[in-house]
Formats: C-alpha cells, sequence, structure tokens
C-alpha cells in the first residue's frame, strides 16, 4: 500500500465471547473525473484546424491508463500532477500529428476498480481542405457582404425617398 492509498482498519471482538476477535482491512480504490471536455454529455475532445493540441484533467484517482488506436499521429504526455491531500489531479497534452483531419477514440481507464471512460478525439487540419472549397466559401462570403450591401443601400434609399416625400 502507498501513502497515497486511503484504508480502513477494524479490531472487533464480540462482548459475550472473548475469544472471538479479529482484525480486518480494507483500501478504498476511488474514481477519476475528467474535466473541460463535456458536450451534451458526451466527451469530445475537438480540435480545430488552428490547433493542433489540447489538454485533459484528470481529478481524483489519477493512477490511470489511457489507450488509443493511431499512436503515430496522436502523442499524450503528462505535463503537471498536482496533490492536495488524497485529491490530486494531472494534466496531459494531447497532441496530433496529422497531416489531414483524423477521428480516434482515448480510452482512460483504473485497472483496480474498472472505472472506463471513453473520449472521442476529433481533429480537421486546414490541410485536408481543398483550395476548391477555400475559394468556394470564399466566393460565397464576398457575395453574401456584396448582398447585404445591396440590401441595406435599397432600405436606405427607400427611407430617404419617403423623407424627401417623392413615395
Amino acid at each position: 500500500m502507498s501513502k497515497e492509498d486511503t484504508s480502513v482498519s477494524v479490531d472487533a471482538s464480540s462482548r459475550g465471547a472473548k475469544e472471538i476477535s479479529g482484525p480486518g482491512s480494507a483500501t478504498f480504490t476511488g474514481g477519476f473525473g475528467i474535466l473541460e471536455i463535456y458536450h451534451n454529455s458526451v466527451i469530445l475532445l475537438h480540435l480545430p484546424s488552428i490547433s493542433n493540441k489540447s489538454v485533459i484533467t484528470v481529478i481524483d484517482n489519477t493512477d490511470i491508463k489511457a489507450q488509443w488506436q493511431d499512436r503515430d499521429q496522436i502523442l499524450i504526455t503528462r505535463i503537471h500532477r498536482g496533490s492536495q491531500g488524497i485529491a490530486s489531479h494531472e494534466e496531459y497534452d494531447v497532441k496530433v500529428h496529422s497531416v489531414k483531419g483524423l477521428k480516434d477514440k482515448v480510452i482512460i481507464s483504473i485497472a483496480a476498480n474498472g472505472q472506463r471512460v471513453e473520449i472521442d478525439v476529433n481533429y480537421e487540419s486546414e490541410k485536408g481542405i481543398s483550395t476548391s472549397d477555400k475559394a468556394m466559401d470564399s466566393f460565397l462570403n464576398v457575395c453574401s457582404y456584396i448582398f447585404i450591401v445591396l440590401f441595406l443601400s435599397m432600405v436606405i434609399g427607400y427611407a430617404a425617398m419617403d423623407i424627401a416625400g417623392y413615395t
């Protein structure tokens, strides 16, 4: 048992029969929680095209194991460990090394109590977006701005004509 474990020891005996007594002990294995990445009760780690990294914070029992499929494209490393009494937390850096977008699942678990949490990882790379898609987006944005300017010009023109009494 390490000094971070929480345990209970009991010495018991029967009042009527002193010969019946004995000790007992148990170690408590608590669970863990993940902060900052819940989205509609689904654990989602979304990495936009402007950033290829994020942080996962694990609280309480930090004796965890992390698993994921694409080990060539995702790197998970512990960057901080803190502790206050029996409560502790760790921060893990999640970094994607992909040229294209990727989807994966990170599974965080504790063997001692069987707790398991799955985190969906979604990375969208700008390199995965084609030039024609970017050009189409730019074209649609310009058309939208022109439409708004024309519409506002018409509204202002009609209002000016109404004020001048031309209607």
